[in-house]
């Protein structure tokens, strides 16, 4: 197991130390990194700063929350475009050839044994990572809260996304509904299921670790041009740490 007090970055993952094993947050697309042999998929720069590459500040506000709430966080090392960490083998959407538009030369035609390698190589460490740290809290008897921090582009398809913050739940859920509730009273502009819904797939991450051992969950998404700066990074930190924190106190918790 990690030290409690020294991060930890290898090329697969990071991992950030926290004292209160009762929570993990998590980062599925933190990174914009891609292996040099890889020359980049292809893509300009410019593409490689957007969304399609990473969910722009969330890594950053994962490590923030992380020491906000002195809770353990590991985000996964490498960008979207090669491998998404946050689908399945069997998901369509694993390896983009065109994302958002944008077509990825790096990504064309891959054969099978190409997409084991990243698989194998770039996805399933990050997610042993996972398993790792959650068999160790279940040893010592701890039904951890898995947080998974994910940001989301103001447009998409031409549409004004008005919301500055959601989360993303399969009703019912009492976490996902009281942390709702106490985000929309702050007065922020909150997405029930938007813009995304959780109602029929969560992801990947949370499938795997929080629902197929029966472990609580929530899942934020918060607007990316709110989490860009530093400050912005802060005040969110603050406002998820305060959420959750109050979210943990509800009582009658499933």
């Amino acid at each position: 197991m990690h030290s409690a007090t020294i991060n930890e970055t290898t090329d697969t993952y990071t991992w950030q130390p926290g004292a209160r094993h009762e929570l993990l947050i998590v980062c599925d697309h933190a990174s914009k990194r891609i292996p040099e042999q890889y020359a980049e998929l292809g893509l300009s720069a410019a593409s490689r700063s957007t969304h399609i590459c990473w969910d722009i500040g969330a890594g950053d506000l994962a490590l923030a929350l992380g020491r906000a709430l002195d809770a353990p966080v590991i985000c996964a090392g490498w960008s979207r475009i090669l491998i998404d960490c946050n689908r399945g083998w069997e998901d369509p959407t694993l390896i983009l050839p065109m994302s958002d538009g944008v077509v990825v030369p790096g990504n064309q035609n891959l054969g099978e044994a190409e997409c084991e390698a990243r698989w194998q190589r770039y996805h399933q460490p990050y997610h042993a990572e996972i398993d790792r740290h959650l068999q160790h809290c279940l040893e010592r008897g701890l039904r951890t809260l898995i947080i998974s921090i994910h940001s989301f582009t103001p447009v998409f398809g031409g549409q004004q996304r008005p919301w500055q913050v959601g989360v993303l739940w399969r009703p019912p859920d009492v976490r996902a509904a009281a942390a709702l509730g106490w985000l929309t009273a702050t007065g922020l502009k909150v997405g029930d299921n938007e813009p995304y819904s959780g109602a029929d797939l969560l992801g990947h991450t949370l499938e795997r670790h929080a629902l197929e051992r029966g472990l609580p969950h929530l899942l934020f998404e918060v607007r990316q041009d709110l989490i860009e700066s530093a400050k912005g990074v802060q005040r969110y930190a603050g406002l998820l740490n305060d959420c959750i924190a109050a979210v943990m106190q509800t009582r009658d918790l499933s």
